[in-house]
């Protein structure tokens, strides 16, 4: 092994000031392939190295996008396969309370196994609960708009809108930077940016497998 062609551990944490733990958690979330952690022996022992030139542009590029990017683009992005990832619903148990109003309501409407994108509405979904009354018609509602949603959404940069009063009257999924003015009687109840919903939920389902 050559030293201008590889990189110890140590010396790739020293270089690009990214912790042990943000690295090991690029790996789970297949940010970085698991091939590039390559045993080897050295003086003091047993050593992971990297090949160099590779990791330092991955760790780099990481860093430069992780604020613009969701963590699924950015695996979609250096693993294509891993865009391609299908969850049964056995998996999406460890992140959603499958027994949720909203979760139900998913569940009645969706078939087969499941996207990130359709396990980021079931993420929110719960998390929706948490700050609307979620009966059961509007828990039905919400499903049939993500169902409606997702065909048309391209890339990133979405917003969830719901507007009303108590309950949730509108469902609205609206492109950064479109501006909407509802009459004043209208209230804006959830302003949430989609971008920040699945970079969590992503983060989650890394340190969970």
């Amino acid at each position: 092994m050559e030293n201008d062609q590889w990189i110890s551990k140590k010396e790739l944490l020293q270089e690009t000031g990214i912790s042990y733990g943000q690295l090991y958690r690029w790996k789970r979330q297949n940010l970085i392939p698991d091939a590039w952690f390559v045993k080897q022996a050295s003086f003091t022992g047993q050593e992971t190295f990297f090949p160099k030139e590779r990791i330092l542009e991955r760790v780099y590029a990481i860093l430069d996008k992780k604020d613009i990017y969701s963590l699924e683009e950015l695996a979609a992005m250096f693993s294509p396969e891993q865009s391609k990832r299908a969850f049964t619903y056995v998996e999406i148990g460890r992140w959603i309370d499958l027994e949720s109003v909203s979760a139900r309501a998913l569940l009645d409407k969706y078939e087969g196994s499941l996207s990130f994108l359709n396990l980021l509405f079931f993420y929110m979904g719960n998390r929706l609960e948490k700050n609307l009354i979620m009966d059961e018609q509007t828990a039905d509602r919400w499903a049939e708009a993500t169902l409606s949603w997702i065909p048309k959404m391209q890339g990133t940069g979405y917003r969830l809108i719901i507007l009303g009063n108590e309950k949730a009257d509108v469902f609205l999924l609206v492109e950064h930077g479109t501006v909407f003015m509802p009459e004043p009687s209208v209230q804006v109840l959830v302003d949430w940016d989609m971008d920040k919903e699945a970079k969590q939920l992503a983060t989650q389902v890394g340190e969970r497998e």
